[in-house]
């Protein structure tokens, strides 16, 4: 459980921003800092890998990196190695781990 709580550490001291999904289990929260990348925070809610398309707002650098908390066998979990996401332009498009906790940086 410390692996989620150390990927939420990273939003600290920094502006929330609002975000919305047409997935009913997928959902989630942005956040940016004055000189920096957007955040974007994911939960995957669903047992199957997710695909989701993001339109990022204008509001700082775009996002390069994925990082999840994915279940494991016994429940502890573990933490992804990071994954280059491409955008083009402002649109990225994420597969979000089945039942996963992710942050898009």
């Amino acid at each position: 459980m410390h692996f989620g709580f150390e990927m939420l550490a990273q939003s600290q001291n920094r502006s929330l921003h609002k975000i919305s999904t047409d997935a009913d289990r997928v959902h989630g929260f942005a956040t940016s800092a004055p000189v920096g990348t957007l955040q974007l925070f994911l939960i995957n809610k669903f047992n199957v890998v997710q695909k989701v398309r993001v339109v990022l707002s204008p509001v700082g650098a775009a996002p390069e990196q994925l990082r999840s908390l994915v279940d494991t066998p016994d429940h502890w979990g573990t933490v992804t190695a990071p994954q280059h996401v491409p955008c083009v332009g402002r649109v990225c498009e994420i597969a979000l781990p089945p039942l996963s906790f992710s942050v898009f940086q």
